[in-house]
């Protein structure tokens, strides 16, 4: 099994007990260092497969993983448990909710728009904002407060460290939020919810709260092995602590220099804390391995990547190399976006004309607003492309919609899931008439249904439309509520939802109806089948984390955060400018934290606080390690944002990686050049009229 494997790789596959660290740059195999660490404990060392648990970061890297482990170690590696970490959190809590303070173990997981609702609603109770208000400066208001508690959550803090009296002095916009915490925590809480960020807090909760779970839920995890360590949070990191406290055999894989979600609240140079971070596992001995030889990228890129990230506070030089030889990065300047646009739009239908599949090139921007003009131009010239929103399946408007009637099988009264189906086929149920029915649920303490039957023998609904359809819509919630407490299988309700209420030929007959439908349908029944247990499907569901996948259609057009774990032949990289990347809050940051006497990033209490400059270079770094043969960094002089337009600055980046901005470039077709990777120069502007105005950058 650990043949082919560098010497890096080996010493961390084949390693013994205790804490192994292993740090793991950009495609440097670490996903194949890991499956064959699974196969090796499982068929060399003979060790229980089902006292193997494995963490990584996304539902369909689990998946990818638990294949490739088969593939190298046999069928007997399938029953390790390998999720996400959030994963393996909920089923902590299915078995451990009385002592996580749940109200029952059929408890669901919010989503965004759900959180949003509930939290609306009760900043609306707290008189903090105008109940049913829509203004814009209220939905901000809502989003604020939502990113500020979770960050808490992630960090491990419950509302009772947010009271008065325990908690540091805090500004005006965290104070509100501590007052609300708890409040919308109870809201929750009575409609048998929690939040995404609430798992693994609860999960170290129910941990920490009795020494026998504890016991039980630790012994049974002998060998714990975590991928893209690098992103975990202090929440995760004590579930971590405590699944790992009796055996303490604890894999770690990742690298520092992509870490990207200390907006998340990630932990600053986790790879270099790890020892520190996990006493116990170091306690048994350190086992140290550096998995620096990249498969993917060519030496040219990997200098560049190296060089940026090399600017950041570091023990040591980033060591990252291939061995292979390629072309320079290209670096290319314009007027506008929309120069820039046509530029890259040319040299991808060269690369296709010349025989690169369009599925291995990508457009990808620190933020998705700044590729608009890209997909434009993209689209005009005909190349086939998939704008990538960064949404999860779980937030697609089709999703909820099904997932909102499921929920109502497990939570018959639970008002956000029921508000939105009322009208969803239509069937005369206007919002009016939905609020109504919530009101009478919770009035009469009664599940959706029976208030929609008692509504309609009362002759409460206008009309014979509306009659008729609470009194279907009645009978189909009560249908599916039998069927789930009956223990019919998750494919036979998602089946339900969509054939028998006629949801899916009411979805596809919309005008506005998408191309994806059957997809989004195909995926549910799939996840289905994986999560036959209805509590499962909808966990699944809502932690599987997987954000933008690699597009399948055409031109990958998405953003830097999206393209973690991804890769393509060619990628280019627009707006490598000042404000972009780097962020303008990143900036603000930097100059923050500067003037902070203590400099103090890393407080729990913290909401605020997010990479800076330190993180917008690891994206930069990540960006450039997705090409396997090219890059090119394009930059504008103005570019145009929400209607404005205003001067632009090249990335400091370009320089921290030794590039060269060159003289402004327009694409125009006796602009065009030859080949991609060509180092830019400025031949290509005498061919384009340009102004008698010297650029000052």
């Amino acid at each position: 099994m650990l043949e082919g494997l560098d010497s890096g790789q080996r010493v961390a596959a084949s390693a013994g007990g205790g804490l192994v660290v292993a740090r793991a740059g950009a495609g440097t195999g670490k996903t194949r260092m890991l499956t064959t660490r699974i196969a090796h404990l499982v068929v060399g060392c003979g060790e229980d497969p089902a006292s193997v648990l494995a963490t990584t970061f996304t539902r369909k890297a689990a998946a990818e993983m638990t294949e490739r482990a088969v593939q190298v170690g046999g069928e007997a590696v399938r029953a390790v448990q390998i999720r996400t970490i959030d994963s393996i959190a909920a089923r902590i809590l299915r078995r451990r909710w009385a002592e996580a303070g749940l109200p029952s173990r059929d408890f669901l997981i919010a989503d965004e728009h759900e959180s949003a609702a509930v939290l609306t609603e009760t900043l609306g109770q707290l008189g903090l904002v105008q109940v049913g208000d829509e203004a814009a400066v209220t939905r901000e208001m809502v989003r604020d407060m939502g990113r500020r508690i979770a960050r808490w959550k992630e960090n491990g803090l419950s509302p009772v460290d947010l009271v008065d009296g325990v908690r540091p002095r805090l500004g005006q916009a965290d104070t509100d939020a501590a007052q609300t915490y708890p409040v919308f925590d109870a809201a929750l809480r009575g409609r048998s919810m929690v939040e995404f960020s609430d798992l693994c807090r609860l999960a170290g909760n129910a941990l920490e709260a009795d020494p026998n779970v504890l016991a039980e839920e630790a012994e049974a995890v002998r060998w714990l092995l975590v991928d893209e360590a690098q992103d975990i949070n202090l929440a995760q990191l004590r579930l971590l602590r405590l699944l790992s406290s009796h055996h303490c055999n604890l894999t770690l894989v990742g690298d520092d220099d992509q870490s990207l979600y200390s907006w998340r609240g990630s932990i600053p140079a986790f790879m270099d804390r790890a020892a520190q971070l996990f006493p116990g596992p170091a306690a048994r001995g350190i086992i140290s391995a550096d998995l620096v030889t990249n498969r993917r990228c060519t030496d040219d890129l990997l200098q560049v990547a190296n060089a940026i990230v090399d600017y950041n506070t570091r023990p040591e030089p980033k060591v990252l190399a291939s061995g292979r030889q390629g072309k320079p990065v290209d670096v290319a300047s314009f007027r506008d976006e929309n120069a820039e646009a046509e530029w890259v739009a040319s040299r991808i239908q060269e690369l296709i004309s010349g025989g690169t599949p369009a599925t291995e090139i990508a457009v990808l921007a620190r933020m998705g607003s700044v590729l608009e003009s890209t997909a434009r131009a993209l689209l005009l010239r005909g190349v086939p492309h998939a704008v990538q929103s960064g949404s999860a399946l779980w937030d697609r408007p089709e999703v909820r919609d099904v997932v909102a009637y499921l929920k109502l099988a497990v939570v018959p009264d639970l008002d956000v899931a029921f508000r939105r189906i009322a009208a969803r086929p239509v069937r005369g149920l206007g919002p009016k008439a939905a609020d109504a029915v919530v009101q009478w649920s919770r009035e009469q303490d009664m599940a959706a249904h029976e208030a929609l039957d008692m509504l309609a023998a009362q002759g409460a609904f206008r009309g014979k439309e509306g009659a008729d359809g609470a009194v279907k819509l009645a009978a189909h919630l009560r249908e599916i509520a039998e069927a789930a407490s009956s223990g019919r299988s998750s494919e036979d309700l998602v089946d339900y939802v969509i054939r028998d209420i006629g949801y899916g030929d009411w979805a596809l007959s919309q005008p506005d109806a998408s191309r994806r439908l059957r997809t989004s349908f195909d995926s549910l029944r799939e996840i289905a089948k994986l999560r036959p247990l209805l509590h499962e499907f909808l966990a699944e569901l809502a932690i599987g984390g997987d954000g933008e996948e690699r597009s399948t259609d055409g031109v990958h057009v998405g953003t830097l955060h999206g393209s973690k774990g991804l890769e393509w032949d060619h990628v280019f990289l627009v707006a490598f400018e000042e404000g972009v990347l780097p962020s303008k809050r990143a900036l603000d940051e930097a100059s923050n934290v500067q003037s902070t006497p203590d400099g103090d990033r890393t407080s729990a209490y913290r909401t605020d606080a997010a990479g800076g400059l330190e993180e917008e270079r690891r994206l930069a770094h990540v960006g450039l390690t997705r090409a396997r043969h090219g890059a090119a960094v394009t930059m504008v002089s103005q570019r145009s944002r929400n209607g404005v337009t205003r001067p632009a600055k090249p990335s400091r980046f370009i320089a921290e990686g030794g590039l060269t901005v060159p003289r402004q470039q327009f694409a125009t077709p006796q602009a065009r050049p030859a080949g991609f990777g060509r180092p830019a120069t400025s031949a290509y502007a005498a061919a384009a009229p340009v102004k008698k105005k010297r650029l000052v950058w």
